[in-house]
Formats: C-alpha cells, structure tokens, sequence
C-alpha cells in the first residue's frame, strides 16, 4: 500500500510538473489561416498569422500584362492598430499603413515600402472556415514609384483579376489600389 501512495504521488508530481513547464494553455485562436479568393484561387492569396504575441495579416496578387509579363502586388501589416480574437473568430485590422511590394517582370521597382494612406482589414471565422483580407490604399506620385510602362503593365494585369482594383489619374498624380481576398480556409 505505500508502494502505491509513493507511485501515485511521484506521477502526480511529474504530471503537474510538466504541465507546469509547458505553460498554460489557451483556448483563443492560433496559428496560420491561408485563403485564396474564390474567384481567382491561384492568383490572389491571403494569410492571417497569430504567433505568440505576433499578428500578420497580408496578401499578394499576380497576373500578366497584355504582354504575357508578370505582375505581382504584395502587401502586409505586421504592426496592426486592432486585434480581436475569440476560440472561433479572429479579426487583424491596421487602419494608418501597411507595406506593399511590386514586381513587374524582372524589375522589383519597390520592396516593403510602407504607404500611409492604406488600411488592411481581416477576419477568419473556425466556424464557418473561411476568411477575408482586404487592403484600401491611396497615394500621391504614382510616378515617382513605378516607370510609366510599368504604371501600365500593372494596371493592365490587375484589370484581369476580379476582386483588384487599380486606379490611376491621367495625370500619374493619384493612384489607388483595392484588393478583396476571401474565400474558405485552404489546406
């Protein structure tokens, strides 16, 4: 019989000690969620990242030009203003700036450039596996970013995608880009 107490006893010991070392554990999300709009799967893909104390929503579009070159927008918030997350819902908000990186061919005219006047809105719901990012931005000087055949290259592949808008004056002045990406939760 005190064979058994002390076994007992040393198991309990080992098994609290070990939950101890392992921390508490949360029931709040984690982890990656990865969609791709349902409208154009392959090429306008979003990620929603919860990593510890770190919250990453971001996204990238691609597509081709009228001369088959390759165009691809990237943009990402690492630095959200707003974070909301439950066991089942998960929202990532960043309303100042996010970063955005173009490619344009071979040339990469700008890599994680942040752009004040954007904002990146996400969500994910467990429930209902499926999820969204959306990105809204607005600048000043296209041109001082991106050549005039590159400004049309962009405008030219990003036409072809159902859920990107891209806009810009006559002038090269004003520009504005809108990407809505959603769709179930990827594997």
């Amino acid at each position: 019989m005190q064979f058994l107490r002390i076994a007992t006893a040393l198991c309990l010991v080992t098994f609290f000690g070990a939950r101890a070392q392992a921390g508490p554990t949360s029931p709040l999300l984690e982890g990656e969620f990865d969609f791709a709009s349902a409208e154009d799967l392959s090429h306008n893909v979003c990620t929603m990242l919860v990593d510890g104390g770190g919250f990453v929503a971001d996204g990238g579009v691609n597509s081709v030009d009228d001369a088959f070159q390759s165009v691809s927008i990237n943009y990402s918030t690492a630095q959200p203003t707003s974070i909301t997350r439950s066991s089942d819902k998960l929202a990532i908000k960043q309303s100042e700036f996010a970063t955005l990186s173009v490619t344009v061919g071979a040339a990469t005219p700008f890599t994680n450039l942040p752009i004040e006047k954007c904002s990146v809105t996400s969500s994910f719901s467990k429930s209902k596996v499926k999820g969204s990012v959306s990105l809204g931005c607005k600048g000043d000087n296209l041109s001082d970013l991106l050549s005039a055949d590159q400004i049309a290259s962009v405008q030219q592949a990003m036409a072809k995608l159902k859920r990107v808008k891209f806009k810009v004056s006559a002038a090269l002045t004003k520009w504005s880009l809108s990407v809505v990406c959603a769709g179930e939760l990827q594997p």
